[in-house]
Parts: structure tokens; sequence; C-alpha cells
């Protein structure tokens, strides 16, 4: 177990070791002098002094994917009926990838997006594939098995045909790279939580929607997720996890927003049902976590698109829609704005946003009854709400890369076919469930939008998912 036991040999000034991330921690020794500590898992070294331990050397150097392009993005042409998405390249051209899947495994973001088990401090105690094979047990009550999603540098605009940027035009583009390039920002998502100043090297996110064990919300295999609770309670209670450290919450606006984007990207398709499975959205109840494990490659996605009452999963993140709806913290919604938590992580995380901790929208009008944009009228226009199939999306300086529905009027298979229920004015202001229930059928997916609930909405099918930053 000693650093004796060299596995790779250096130059004459440096000798090599390398183990996964999980053996390093395990160990954490002092690094000696001109020792180079390959951390096999990450991709990074990290070169002693004969002082620090590992965890206290900074990363030295990241190496680059041997087998991946580092960009790759989508165009979406917002004038066609057809959900598919072109692929393209960092200058717009087309990429036409014979194996997508392949390709997406060894890239240096989706690729490390594998289940760990971290403790409360949040560092990794076991560390898996997708599927989490190499976990010891991924239902220990008490757990927390996460999905670890490694930075993203995300490049997102609208262009005419010729490719120019134009805020008005006919296409959008996300592109995404796993380093830092002219014209790519740090996801705001790796701010989140007071890391304005030091943005984290991972986002780790509920493997499965949360299970509270006794006064902490967990993520773990094996159990009914927890629901009957208002959004505060489970932001509660994932702060619970550890109270001296602000990293831990239920999974926030800006944290399922960098999920979307990474889905639309990977599988070109705005149609996340028929990319990867039904998910859980025609039955009449909840399966317990890990259902879907069966279904799962070792990347650890799978579904099926045989019946819609099986679970689903996308690079070991389960149920990402379908089986309950999922509270997303750091959103509310009223019939003249929106207000969300500040993307550079200040502020305080709440059901209700308080003065400070968030943007408010300027020079935009929400869909609701009265400004439907398309949808279906439910009730009237004090108690009621426009419903239906998003068709486009809000694109604003405060508000791009957050998909929020700005026209309805699509269907279950054209332009983004998912469901948006808008503002409630009754309820304002009112808060952001993602993805769907057992019973949401064709209407659920990646991109369903539920905004009409009040912030103490309290439902048998909706729960959470914790997340770490």
């Amino acid at each position: 177990m000693g650093l004796i036991n060299q596995t790779e040999r250096g130059t004459s000034l440096y000798s090599l070791i390398s183990k996964t991330y999980a053996e390093w921690v395990a160990e954490d020794p002092v690094i000696p002098n001109n020792i180079i500590a390959i951390d096999k898992t990450n991709q990074t070294i990290r070169v002693g002094n004969g002082v620090s331990k590992f965890s206290e050397l900074s990363y030295s150097l990241t190496r680059p994917a041997q087998s991946a392009s580092d960009v790759i993005g989508v165009e979406w042409d917002r004038a066609s009926s057809s959900s598919t998405l072109r692929r393209i390249d960092i200058d717009g051209n087309t990429v036409d990838l014979t194996s997508p899947t392949t390709y997406f495994d060894e890239h240096p973001i989706y690729g490390n997006m594998v289940r760990v088990r971290i403790n409360s401090l949040g560092q990794e105690l076991e560390v898996g594939n997708g599927r989490g094979d190499g976990i010891s047990s991924l239902s220990n009550p008490g757990s927390h098995i996460m999905v670890r999603v490694p930075r993203a540098y995300f490049k997102h605009y609208r262009c005419d045909a010729s490719g120019t940027e134009d805020p008005t035009g006919r296409y959008e583009r996300y592109l995404v790279s796993s380093t830092p390039r002219s014209g790519f920002t740090l996801d705001p998502a790796f701010y989140a939580r007071g890391r304005t100043l030091n943005p984290a090297e991972f986002l780790y996110v509920g493997a499965f929607t949360g299970i509270v064990d006794g006064d902490i919300l967990c993520s773990r295999a094996g159990a009914a997720s927890t629901v009957n609770q208002n959004m505060q309670y489970f932001e509660d209670k994932a702060r619970a996890v550890n109270t001296e450290l602000d990293g831990w919450g239920i999974m926030d606006i800006w944290q399922l927003s960098l999920l979307k984007k990474l889905f639309i990207i990977e599988f070109a398709t705005w149609n996340s049902q028929l990319a990867v499975g039904y998910g859980r959205v025609g039955s009449s109840s909840q399966l317990v976590t890990g259902s879907a494990s069966g279904l799962l490659a070792t990347n650890g996605t799978g579904g099926t698109t045989a019946n819609q009452t099986s679970a689903m999963a996308w690079r070991g993140i389960e149920n990402f829609w379908g089986n309950i709806y999922q509270f997303t913290i750091g959103f509310n919604g009223f019939t003249d704005k929106y207000r969300f938590v500040n993307p550079d992580g200040s502020g305080t995380y709440a059901a209700d946003l308080s003065s400070g901790t968030y943007i408010e929208t300027t020079g935009i009008t929400p869909i609701w009854y009265s400004n439907a944009q398309g949808g279906s009228l439910s009730g009237n226009a004090s108690n009621g709400y426009s419903y239906g199939y998003i068709k486009d999306l809000l694109f604003t300086d405060q508000t791009k890369g957050l998909f929020i529905p700005s026209l309805l009027g699509s269907s279950d298979s054209t332009y983004i076919p998912d469901y948006l229920y808008s503002v409630n004015p009754t309820n304002q202001p009112t808060i952001w469930l993602h993805g769907g229930d057992w019973a949401s059928a064709l209407l659920a997916g990646a991109f369903l939008v539920h905004l009409r609930g009040p912030v103490s909405l309290v439902a048998s099918d909706v729960g959470a998912r914790v997340c770490f930053v």
C-alpha cells in the first residue's frame, strides 16, 4: 500500500505512480518530492513536494482525451417541426458520428459521468462505472450514490443560416468543451451554493430520487422515494447532510439546465423519450429506486419504448423524467416575471426566493392564462393556466440556457415534444417541477416544465434529488 510500489516509471527526475481517485483518497499519502501522482479516474496529475498530502495538492495538468474531440454541439432549426438536431463542430460544420455511443463514452465529460459513493464531506469513497459496477452497495441506508459530472464549458448562441450570431436568428447552437476556450464559459452549475470565487471541479447529482433516512436526504437504491413534503422540507433535509458545508441541497435550476444541455448534445434530439425510453409514465404509483438497473448499459443509460411502466436512466441518473416529479429549487414564477437564483452562486437557496438572491426578468411576459402563447386553457384568468407541448424557448441575456418555454402548440412528436404547465396567478410565487410523474405518458420528458404549483405544494407524486457541489 506504500508509495514504493510504483506502477509506472518516468524520467530520472520524476517517478510516476498511477492509481484511481478512490485509491488515492483512501490512503491520502504525503507525495514525496518529484513524485507524479496520476489520478486515472479523472485523467489528472499532481506533483509531490514532500510535504503535502495527495488531497492538498493542486492539479498540475489535465491530460486531454485521447480518442474524442473536445468540442461537440448541436444546432436547432427553430423553424422546423422536426425534433432532430444537427450535430456540429466548433465551426458549425456537420459532424457525422459513426457510433455516437462510443464517441460520448470516450468523451472527457460524458465518459466521466459515473456513479460514485461520497461521504458528507463530498469525498469520493468508491468509484464505479455509469451503472455503478464496482461500488460495494447501492442500497445501504444513509448512502449517497451520486453521478459525478465534470466541469463543462458552453457556447450558446442564435445565428442566421451563415452562422453569423444573431439573437433573433432562426438557428440556435449549443456547444460544449471540457476545457476553457475562447467564447466558452464555465456552466453556472459549478458556481452554485457559494462557489462564486472557487467553482467546483465536479457536480455530484443524486443517482436516485431522494429518500429521507433519519434526518438527511439520501440517494440510494431499494426504497420508495420520499414524497408528500414541500420543497423547503427537502432542501432542509439535503442541507442537513453536512450543515458546515454549503454545497449540499436539492437540484437547482442551473444544475438541471446543465444536464439538459448535456442531454441534447449527446442525443441530438428534443425527443428524450424516444432517445432513451418512455420511463415510468403509464402507471398509478412510483417504482422503488434502483428499478432501472436491469435495463442499463455500463455507461448508465437504459430504458425501453416497449412499455410506459419501466424506469429509465441516463448516464447513471435514474428517472431523469417520469416516476415522480422533482422539485427544482431556485426559481419562482409570476404572471409578469420570473425570478431565478443568481448564476454566480451567491444568495440563499429557498423555495420562496428572498430579496437579493435572484435575477428578475425584464422585458418578457411569462406564459399564463391571459398570455397563452398557443396553449390550451384551464380555469380562468384569476385561477387558471395555459398548457401544451413546447414549440420555442426564451432567449435573452437573462434566460438563455434555462429552457423556459416561450411558445406552445407543438405535439408529442414535433418541435420540443414535452409539456409546459404555466404559472397560475392564484399560486404566485410558483415553483418549478421537473420531468413528469408515473401517469404523465407522452407529456413527460427531459424538458417538461411544471410551473403552476405554489411554494407550499405537497403531493404524493413529487419528491426531490439531492446534489452536492
